[in-house]
């Protein structure tokens, strides 16, 4: 699983409300694994479909040519983020490997 593979993003099955907006959480398997540039682009990539499509399912799952597999998990939908009903400490999501699920 070693450094620099390119990340697909593999299409949701369902949409919805989640906008991964609030703090990234990375598992020290996925930060053992893969290159600083790596999680960024994966990041990255994820922010801009969630804008090109006002919001996502609250699982994005990448998936690479050697056959691993990451999974980013929002915790907030938009409607409870709109709400003002949560602590900032609630507002997160977390990348890990799909067998860290």
């Amino acid at each position: 699983m070693e450094g620099n593979s390119l990340w697909i993003h593999k299409p949701q099955e369902q949409a919805g409300t989640y906008f991964f907006s609030g703090h990234l959480l990375v598992t020290q398997a996925v930060i053992s694994s893969l290159t600083s540039n790596e999680i960024a682009a994966i990041y990255l990539d994820l922010q801009l479909f969630v804008m090109e499509n006002n919001g996502a399912d609250y699982l994005q799952i990448y998936f690479n040519d050697k056959g691993d597999k990451v999974y980013i998990i929002d915790q907030l939908k938009k409607e409870i983020i709109e709400s003002g009903t949560y602590s900032p400490e609630e507002n997160y999501c977390t990348l890990l490997f799909s067998w860290e699920y």
